[in-house]
């Protein structure tokens, strides 16, 4: 599920927890009045009935169309149906109500990225992120919202390095995660016939994790159809040190590389 969707569901859990059993009623015990409909939208998506998560949620917010946690869940779910054009106008709706406090145009600008994401409008996402990261710059999400936007992008350069400030600041081990990174931006330079950029990035990976294998492999690779064969047996050499069992796989090629 979701992320977003638990979120939700564990802060009015935590609210009818507060406010007892006439929180079901529509009434807390601070008099402040709660929607029956929301509740039992949250009750339906905690039994992964989606569809009447919908139904209590289109209800809810017709009798109380200023609302913002339906509206961004409705959003969400549709999203996760693959409704993304009425999860955008939801969710692009809500951005723009004037009375949001921070933390609600967060929330909303975190969905509108996920729906943007899923519509390949990538440009809006970036755009999305920067806001997020305009309000704190470690943000989890928002780092890997813009990660995935700059891939949607195939803008190499700039996700290299919104990774490599990821792992620094979430991972326990970065330098590993660098090197497989930048041997994935290696991997698609190949595909789109960059192979000096694949190389200098191969190199790369390899001063952060010299026993990654996808890079010794793609390196390897590389160096054998320039047919500089010495240091394509070099590095496949390394490669094998890891990996023994994968003598098989690169046998033909050695064999050429070495006759």
């Amino acid at each position: 599920m979701d992320p977003t969707l638990w979120i939700i569901i564990a802060a009015v859990l935590i609210v009818c927890a507060v406010a007892g059993r006439r929180v079901f009623s529509g009434e807390d015990r601070s008099g402040m009045a709660v929607d029956p409909h929301y509740v039992r939208a949250l009750e339906a998506i905690a039994r992964d009935d989606e569809q009447g998560a919908i139904r209590f949620l289109t209800t809810s917010i017709g009798s109380n169309p200023s609302s913002f946690a339906p509206y961004l869940l409705l959003g969400d779910l549709l999203r996760k149906k693959a409704d993304i054009g009425r999860a955008l106008k939801i969710h692009r709706e809500l951005s723009i109500r004037p009375n949001l406090d921070q933390e609600q145009r967060i929330m909303v600008l975190k969905s509108l990225v996920k729906d943007q994401l899923e519509s390949s409008l990538f440009d809006d996402a970036i755009d999305g992120c920067r806001k997020i990261l305009d309000n704190e710059k470690k943000d989890r999400e928002g780092l890997e919202f813009l990660l995935s936007s700059y891939e949607g992008k195939r803008m190499w350069g700039e996700a290299i390095e919104v990774a490599k400030k990821f792992a620094k600041l979430y991972l326990t081990s970065p330098g590993s995660f660098i090197a497989h990174y930048l041997s994935f931006v290696a991997r698609e330079e190949l595909k789109d016939g960059n192979s000096e950029a694949a190389k200098k990035n191969l190199k790369q990976a390899l001063t952060h994790d010299p026993a990654c294998q996808p890079a010794l492999v793609y390196l390897g690779d590389i160096y054998f159809e320039e047919k500089d064969y010495d240091r394509a047996i070099e590095v496949w050499s390394n490669y094998l040190k890891t990996e023994p069992e994968a003598i098989a796989g690169l046998s033909s090629r050695l064999e050429k590389a070495y006759f």
